[in-house]
């Protein structure tokens, strides 16, 4: 899903929401409580996940709001006695290279500085937050995309560091694709001596049919260094629309004795009724080393939409070296299952998986073709093989309350679990939620 899309269907959720009764801040399912509703003054829309710190506060980012109306990060604290307090960090004003529309997290370096990418109107950049020594923060862009030559275009996903402390991204346009746009890149951002950084292009994708398109999530490492991510479009599968083809894949990025990276796809979905269509999050590794995520769409689930209700997938490494492609999960095929998954999955400490799912679950939500407000839902592994999905909370249709979430879970040390939410809240321009009763 592009920015333009994506800015579109929040309007529309705005005006759909707006009509709702508003009821006052209840709980919205037992164990349901919201820690922080977004007003505009302090954010809006955090499409973006929440980063933990060692002591026990979480950082994140809003797409738009803030001062400026052009996004901010925060840090929501809890206070002594009950309760949490949010700061909004730092506020994007547009400056330097357009420095604006977080849509991705933050993650911290060893030092405990914050790195983040912003969107903005043009090409977008990467920056960095450091704690000031008279209190605050100070930013500075570290690196301004340039969105021609072959320069990446567009960031998106959350950033990740390597063993040495070089930075990862992605960019969903941009690279060296003869595409008019690009055709998205995966870029290397390494601190200089002189506390610069330098940009290098790691990866174009290619528009021939066979490599991945509109990477739109953020990477992972294994062991060894190798980098996996997701495309939204590109590969052999048989989706087109907006000049662009493929129903996106799954790609490796592995590092070469002599320098430089080497890209493989190690599957690409396919239109065929049941394999998932459109994959919009980052991987996540199981236990057994199994790469796991989400489509949008595709599946069996029977949804108002070109293919299905979205799924969960798994790639498992063979013997042979190829990786074998299974569905975990259809949405939709039960009442109130959650529709239309976005985010990564997260694993806690009992190798159970929990995500999300931005429509669906038994809230009376509608904007076309999508029904429901939301849902968390857990996968848990089964003896005799395969996954077991369940939904753990359905979000209401008030107004108030926190619905349609788009970001991955966390948790803290006790086992909560902590999300956002684009919308929902006092204003009804996103809240923060933590589930205490789990599955």
């Amino acid at each position: 899903m592009n920015a333009r899309k994506l800015i579109s269907i929040v309007k529309q959720i705005v005006i759909v929401t707006a009509v709702l009764v508003t009821v006052g801040l209840h709980p919205a399912s037992a164990g349901q409580k919201v820690l922080q509703s977004f007003t505009g003054s302090n954010g809006e829309f955090p499409f973006s996940g929440l980063t933990p710190d060692n002591a026990g506060n979480f950082y994140g980012t809003t797409e738009y709001g803030c001062s400026s109306g052009l996004g901010c990060v925060y840090e929501i604290s809890p206070v002594s006695g009950g309760g949490w307090t949010e700061t909004v960090i730092y506020n994007f004003d547009g400056g330097v290279d357009l420095d604006e529309m977080p849509l991705g997290g933050v993650i911290f370096d060893k030092a405990g500085n914050l790195y983040g990418t912003a969107f903005g109107i043009g090409v977008g950049d990467v920056y960095e937050l450091s704690p000031a020594k008279g209190g605050g923060w100070s930013e500075q862009v570290i690196y301004g995309f340039q969105g021609f030559n072959g320069d990446a275009d567009g960031p998106r996903g959350n950033l990740i560091f390597d063993g040495a402390g070089n930075l990862f991204g992605t960019t969903q346009n941009g690279g060296s694709c003869t595409r008019q746009d690009g055709c998205g890149a995966v870029y290397e951002l390494s601190p200089n001596s002189n506390g610069q950084w330098t940009e290098t292009v790691v990866y174009s994708f290619q528009n021939n049919g066979q490599d991945g398109m509109w990477p739109i999530s953020g990477l992972i490492s294994d062991a060894e260094g190798n980098f996996y991510g997701t495309t939204f479009y590109g590969g052999n599968g048989n989706c087109r629309g907006g000049g662009i083809s493929g129903c996106g894949t799954v790609f490796e990025l592995s590092s070469q004795s002599g320098g430089g990276w080497t890209e493989k796809v190690l599957y690409s979905f396919q239109r065929n009724g049941s394999d998932g269509v459109g994959p919009a999050s980052a991987l996540t590794f199981d236990q057994a080393g199994d790469l796991l995520s989400t489509t949008e769409t595709g599946g069996t689930g029977v949804c108002p939409v070109v293919a299905g209700c979205g799924t969960v997938f798994e790639l498992s490494l063979q013997a042979n070296g190829q990786w074998n492609e299974s569905i975990v999960h259809d949405f939709g095929l039960s009442a109130g299952d959650g529709i239309d998954p976005e985010a990564s999955l997260t694993m806690d400490s009992r190798g159970k998986l929990y995500g999300t799912t931005g429509h669906g679950g038994t809230g009376n939500c509608k904007i076309k073709p999508y029904h429901g407000c939301g849902t968390v839902f857990s996968l848990s592994a089964q003896s005799g093989g395969g996954w077991s999905e369940k939904v753990i909370d359905s979000f209401p249709d008030r107004a108030t309350e926190p619905h349609y979430p788009n970001s991955p879970v966390v948790f803290d040390p006790m086992g909560n679990i902590y999300g956002t939410t684009a919308l929902g809240g006092s204003t009804n321009v996103g809240a923060i939620f933590e589930l205490t009763t789990l599955d």
